[in-house]
């Protein structure tokens, strides 16, 4: 991880690899990816490959120590990465990277729970933001012809679609 206090004098730290578990024998073996810095806490993707074999969710709150988050799995949630994330009335929201799409829910940013999106299977949701109150959430039918679907929510829980048929943009 590169760190910096002023945004001038940056510094690489390296990542503890211990908390996931990664011996000195795998330490090429594995990746660490953050992806969002929200409400207070920095949130990143790692898979470990070789005999261990697994990927997850860590946070810190300094960029710099890292934490296992704690994600209840699900029949979807696996090698695939969490893609973005918001926080908003008191709730963590992850973007899962996979298709069928789904969204990894916390109230702590630690405790991660999936919620399935009602959506075909050729829809890919790629990005979440919160605003007024409210989550969006983005996509694409990856078929002909595209289509890009948004939708939202107040809870992260219950997802009421946009329809945009018909737009390419």
């Amino acid at each position: 991880v590169t760190v910096s206090t002023n945004g001038l004098d940056w510094e690489t730290v390296p990542v503890n690899r211990a908390v996931v578990g990664v011996s000195e024998e795998f330490s090429d073996q594995w990746y660490f990816q953050p992806f969002a810095f929200v409400n207070d806490r920095f949130l990143a993707n790692y898979e470990v490959f070789g005999p261990i074999g697994e990927s997850g969710l860590l946070y810190s709150t300094n960029g710099l120590d890292w934490q296992r988050a704690e994600v209840i799995p699900s029949e979807i949630w696996g090698p695939s990465r969490v893609a973005s994330a918001a926080y908003g009335n008191g709730i963590y929201l992850g973007v899962f990277e996979g298709n069928p799409p789904e969204i990894l829910r916390s109230t702590d940013g630690v405790h991660w729970a999936p919620v399935p999106l009602a959506l075909p299977f050729h829809v890919n949701v790629t990005s979440i933001a919160f605003g007024n109150g409210r989550f969006v959430v983005g996509g694409y039918r990856s078929f002909f012809p595209p289509h890009h679907t948004l939708m939202h929510s107040t809870d992260g829980v219950t997802w009421p679609g946009i329809d945009t048929a018909g737009t390419n943009s």
